[in-house]
């Protein structure tokens, strides 16, 4: 099951579920491959038959759909690797694309298609990223594991999503300074069965990057999809959503605004609600910001940590900043990344 911030928000986390992970592909050893992927040009036949796909299958004009990643692809298949249980597909390697196209929502709609755009398909799968770049992330996490470990690892990936990064890819930089360029690319989670890597990456697997401080073995990552921010105001600096699993469910809900008060409200079934505000110093507020940087907050954005024993119900806290929001277990503190336990343990503090 994919997380989206609507139903966070929506129950937040009222009675949270253990999210199930994205279909992936079967464990493997990644295959060898190419050191560079050049870039290549979409055929204008190709994303004029993907445009009018979508434009039919919306019934909106083909003028609103913009064309976003695109990658050369080699299908396994005649059907393009989207054929049904009753469908007879051709057992050829068929060379074509995989193409994004983004609706006037700024919702993503995935297609296949040969080379020309003769035969094009809407991809229904959860988890579309390129095999190519699959393919290059396995390879990189292989090599990594091989040199750091001496051990062949049994790897597949478990979940994926689409990014648009910063010059840094969304990772701590050793200089503090990122171009403010847009790289479109990908963020996928990597595993052996133990352990979970997370990678990000380009959209052709040119630069491959792994995210050390959310990597983990003692927890298990999942990837938040949708809007990567739910504070409740606009001059909301950094807000924190605590909901209990049980059946007599409370929320609570600690915001910091920017000028400095902080906030504490409790929710609870059928009980009046409790607020108490209390004001900080601003060398408070500098040392939280400060350590939010020196422990690489941003490295964990959009990631959800859930336990990994089977409960059906759990406390969950969601921490939201402006650029975006990590969810945890409560349960799970102690097993979380040693730079994210610190931020939480630093935020309770102040409260």
């Amino acid at each position: 099951m994919r997380l989206t911030t609507s139903f966070l928000m929506g129950c937040l986390l009222a009675e949270a579920p253990m999210p199930e992970s994205s279909p992936g592909p079967d464990i493997m050893t990644a295959p060898e491959i190419e050191q560079t992927v050049e870039v290549q040009p979409l055929p204008d036949s190709v994303r004029n038959r993907v445009q009018t796909g979508l434009s039919n299958y919306l019934g909106i004009p083909t003028d609103q759909i913009n064309i976003a990643r695109y990658s050369h692809e080699t299908w396994f298949d005649g059907c393009l690797g989207l054929g049904g249980p009753a469908e007879l597909c051709l057992a050829a390697l068929t060379e074509g694309w995989q193409v994004e196209a983004i609706a006037p929502t700024g919702e993503s709609y995935f297609y296949r298609t040969d080379l020309t755009g003769n035969q094009v398909r809407r991809s229904t799968l959860d988890n579309n990223l390129p095999p190519s770049l699959e393919a290059r992330i396995l390879q990189t996490v292989h090599t990594d594991v091989t040199e750091a470990e001496g051990r062949e690892p049994a790897l597949s990936i478990t979940q994926a999503q689409t990014r648009v990064w910063d010059g840094c890819y969304g990772l701590p930089s050793e200089t503090g300074d990122c171009p403010e360029i847009a790289i479109m690319g990908w963020r996928a989670i990597v595993t052996d069965g133990d352990y979970h890597w997370i990678y990000h990456t380009d959209n052709l697997g040119n630069t491959i990057l792994l995210n050390e401080a959310a990597s983990t073995n003692t927890v298990i990552p999942n990837l938040i999809t949708g809007p990567m921010s739910g504070l409740s105001e606009a001059d909301t600096t950094f807000q924190s959503v605590s909901t209990e699993g049980g059946a007599d469910k409370a929320r609570e809900v600690v915001v910091l605004d920017a000028d400095g008060q902080l906030s504490y409200s409790q929710y609870r079934l059928d009980q009046p609600e409790e607020n108490e505000i209390i004001s900080l110093s601003q060398q408070q507020i500098d040392s939280f910001f400060s350590l939010l940087e020196e422990n690489n907050f941003q490295s964990f954005m959009g990631l959800y940590y859930s336990p990994t024993a089977d409960r059906i119900e759990f406390d969950s806290v969601a921490l939201m900043a402006p650029t975006g929001m990590v969810l945890y277990a409560e349960a799970s503190l102690d097993d979380l990344p040693g730079q994210l336990q610190r931020i939480i343990r630093s935020w309770e503090e102040m409260r």
